[in-house]
């Protein structure tokens, strides 16, 4: 239920970003600065990649911007941002949306049906529910 836009540009360069979303940058309020980098890109279809963009929108939601974009300078949100990169990468992710329940991995917005049934505690679905879900092509009368 929640409105859906690209950032204004795409791609953009997500550096700062991904470096203020880090918990050595957010700390405490680690979730939070990633909710506001959400909205604003992905809601609003703000600039991603813009630091003067990011510094209104986290200054917008109330944030001490000044502080975490110096944070998401350090040399310690650098540092974790490439360890969390370097784990994605040896645990086989290839691009995004990619979750981790345990050890299965689902990728893509068409995965969040799954992610939710196994979250829920439903049974896996077998291929021909699957494939019912799948959308069907066009027909032509004769």
């Amino acid at each position: 239920g929640l409105e859906f836009r690209c950032p204004v540009y795409h791609p953009f360069n997500p550096l700062l970003a991904c470096r203020l979303g880090t918990r050595a940058a957010a700390g405490d309020q680690q979730h939070t600065v990633i909710g506001c980098l959400w909205e604003h890109g992905w809601q609003r279809g703000g600039d991603l990649g813009d630091p003067n963009a990011l510094r209104q929108a986290l200054s917008d939601a109330g944030l001490n911007a000044s502080e975490l974009i110096e944070r998401a300078s350090s040399p310690e949100a650098k540092q974790e941002l490439r360890r969390n990169s370097e784990e994605a990468l040896e645990r086989g992710v290839f691009g995004v949306p990619t979750m981790f329940l345990g050890e299965s991995m689902y990728w893509g917005f068409d995965q969040l049906d799954l992610v939710d049934a196994e979250l829920s505690g439903e049974p896996p679905l077998r291929m021909e529910e699957l494939v019912e879900r799948l959308p069907k092509g066009a027909s032509a009368s004769r």
